[in-house]
């Protein structure tokens, strides 16, 4: 806010310019600020305030998710108090194929606000412990989605068809020299995990970048 000695208004009780240019780049300020996720859920809710003002037969539904890879488990961060049961996962067949997490909790959301809370509130049961170079390491990996479904009902045929899209947002920690960090037992466990799955990531991504068929005839997806 403002200091309380500022003057937002004149004799005549007006706002001055002024004081609105200086409101508009205080804010234009705090925006350029904000980080990719609050930024990118604002823009998607202004996205679908839009499509539904021009479209009414059209309804958006959003949801949020957030998991942690740790230790090579999947844990679902929105789980009350932090429930430490993994996730199982599992593969999909048919149309939708593709590995999911099976009862991962999903939140829905109607403003950039809600999915702030969301993620804040999830972020507070991620595993974080202190090694010789850092007193706050995040000792997983996390992926924070939004789902959107757009919701279409055709009158022609008196159907609901729904098209669905996800955006996940990838916090990954930094791979670690154990003789760096100085850890041990659980912390050397968690620095094992943490390169390991960067080390499957990096291969994944090596094998994608070959060029020619014969190259790419496996791809190590896990």
């Amino acid at each position: 806010g403002l200091h309380e000695g500022v003057r937002l208004n004149d004799a005549s009780g007006t706002v001055p310019d002024s004081v609105k240019d200086l409101l508009r780049e205080i804010l234009s300020f705090q925006l350029l600020q904000q980080g990719l996720m609050p930024r990118g859920a604002r823009h998607l809710f202004d996205c679908i305030c839009a499509a539904e003002k021009d479209e009414p037969n059209v309804q958006y539904e959003v949801r949020c998710t957030y998991t942690q890879v740790y230790n090579e488990n999947v844990y679902d961060l929105l789980k009350p108090n932090g429930q430490e049961e993994p996730l199982e996962m599992k593969m999909n067949t048919g149309d939708r194929q593709g590995f999911y997490a099976s009862g991962i909790t999903e939140l829905k959301v109607n403003t950039t606000d809600d999915v702030m809370g969301v993620f804040m509130e999830g972020a507070k049961n991620r595993q974080v412990s202190s090694h010789a170079l850092n007193a706050t390491s995040s000792r997983s990996h996390a992926l924070f989605s939004m789902v959107v479904d757009k919701k279409v009902w055709s009158e022609e045929d008196n159907t609901l068809w729904v098209h669905r899209g996800k955006v996940t947002l990838v916090d990954l920690a930094g791979s670690e020299s154990v003789k760096a960090t100085k850890t041990s037992g659980k912390g050397l466990q968690e620095t094992q995990g943490i390169n390991t799955s960067l080390l499957h990531l990096s291969n994944l991504i090596a094998q994608l970048a070959k060029e020619g068929v014969e190259d790419t005839k496996h791809i190590p997806w896990r």
